[in-house]
């Protein structure tokens, strides 16, 4: 009885002690995850501060940059706000149109005067109503309009106002920011000379008085504008609906997915795609999948996104990366092919070719400047194009699309700007599709 007792003693005393150190161990465990997570949270707010200053970082460089390359024009060109250069002296008062171009990255701003002059002009922050709220849009708009008038050597009073504004098109929303606008600008401009419309018509406008005009920049779309100022379209639904095809941000999100599904183990790329991976944790500086997340929602920047294109073409130029050309191969085919839609959807209504059966379709935004990297692809669309049609013409405006703005403003207003559009473009490619026999 006494040997039984002392071995229920010692395995009370073994139990006890073993109790006693899975406490202090689980305790211990608690607070190495209270650490581990309070570490992860401050982490993660580092990130998504230091992101965000980024991301300011970027467009201040990019807007300085843009005001340098202005102060440089004007310090060493004689333009017509040179006031040495300008007819108009001492007191006098010219009449002046102000046109803006906003798109979802940055926004592009002119003072012209009614000889078609560029008395001013200016590069500022984004205008996209749907990206950065009505209230910014309105901020920004105000900024852009005293900016561009204090940069001018002129005085001048502004007949109208012009906004060419990407992700808008429907006639509430137009409506709504002009009413928004005129609190502003009254009484210096009345709402009825504020004239709104989509970025596409802007490119067109500065080109010629209609015809197409197909954008990809950070986002896309395409659309003929119709003698009657009537406009037939193709894309421009946003990158959550359609994904902007052809666009900078479908090219990025779509190497993105393929990295992630590839690392995932999901879907297997069939291109060599070890580079597209190191570029990316590079662009994003993260080593991890999930560390992706953030940029897509709490951190979202659809503009940072898209820009991640640039390193992209970069890769498939220098290093003839395989993915990279097969992506920018797509992206020129679903541009082929809106262009090609808006060209049935138009013909129906207008001759939308010149006497030699020449389309020609402005092309606008920053991923054109990969035309090299596009071709193949819309090569690859052209028969799609409606039988009237035997040459597709690609330009590319040589002055800032704002100007197409500032023409619409007056157009609006029933003035009209003396100016000679064969100055405004050069050609950038044409494609031959239906050869006569």
């Amino acid at each position: 009885m006494k040997r039984r007792r002392k071995q229920a003693a010692l395995s009370a005393d073994i139990d006890d002690d073993y109790n006693t150190r899975r406490a202090k161990n689980n305790e211990a465990v608690k607070r190495s995850r209270e650490k581990a997570r309070k570490q992860k949270e401050e982490m993660d707010a580092k990130l998504k501060r230091l992101s965000a200053e980024n991301d300011e970082l970027e467009m201040n460089v990019m807007l300085l940059s843009e005001e340098l390359a202005r102060v440089k024009q004007l310090a060493f060109s004689k333009t017509p706000c040179d006031p040495q250069a300008c007819p108009f002296k001492g007191n006098e008062i010219m009449e002046a149109f102000i046109g803006i171009e906003g798109g979802a990255t940055h926004s592009g701003a002119v003072l012209l005067d009614k000889n078609g002059n560029i008395l001013s002009d200016y590069c500022g922050p984004s205008t996209n109503y749907h990206l950065i709220g009505r209230e910014n849009c309105v901020h920004n708009i105000e900024h852009i309009y005293n900016t561009v008038i204090s940069a001018s050597a002129i005085k001048v009073t502004i007949k109208a106002m012009g906004l060419a504004l990407s992700g808008i098109d429907e006639e509430e929303g137009k409506n709504a920011l002009i009413e928004a606008l005129a609190l502003r600008f009254e009484p210096n401009i009345s709402r009825d000379s504020i004239y709104v419309c989509n970025d596409s018509l802007c490119c067109i406008a500065t080109a010629g008085a209609f015809g197409m005009g197909c954008v990809s920049g950070t986002g896309s779309n395409c659309m003929f504008l119709t003698k009657n100022g009537t406009v037939k379209s193709c894309g421009g639904f946003g990158h959550m609906i359609c994904d902007d095809e052809g666009s900078g941000y479908w090219i990025a999100h779509r190497a993105i997915q393929t990295v992630v599904k590839h690392l995932d183990d999901f879907s297997t790329c069939e291109y060599p795609i070890d580079r597209v991976v190191d570029a990316t944790w590079d662009f994003f500086k993260v080593s991890h999948l999930n560390d992706l997340i953030p940029f897509f929602y709490e951190n979202f920047s659809k503009a940072h996104i898209a820009s991640f294109t640039v390193t992209l073409a970069e890769l498939a130029r220098e290093e003839s990366n395989t993915l990279c050309r097969r992506l920018f191969y797509q992206a020129g085919q679903d541009l082929g092919k809106m262009m090609a839609s808006v060209a049935r959807k138009s013909i129906k209504e207008e001759n939308i070719v010149d006497s030699d059966n020449v389309l020609t379709v402005v092309a606008a935004g920053s991923v054109w400047k990969s035309f090299d990297l596009l071709r193949e692809g819309i090569e690859s669309s052209i028969t799609l194009f409606p039988v009237e049609v035997d040459k597709l013409r690609l330009i590319r405006i040589t002055v800032p699309n704002a100007v197409g703005a500032a023409l619409l403003s007056a157009a609006h207003i029933n003035m009209e700007i003396s100016i000679n559009y064969q100055n405004n473009f050069v050609i950038l490619h044409e494609f031959e599709i239906h050869k006569k026999n």
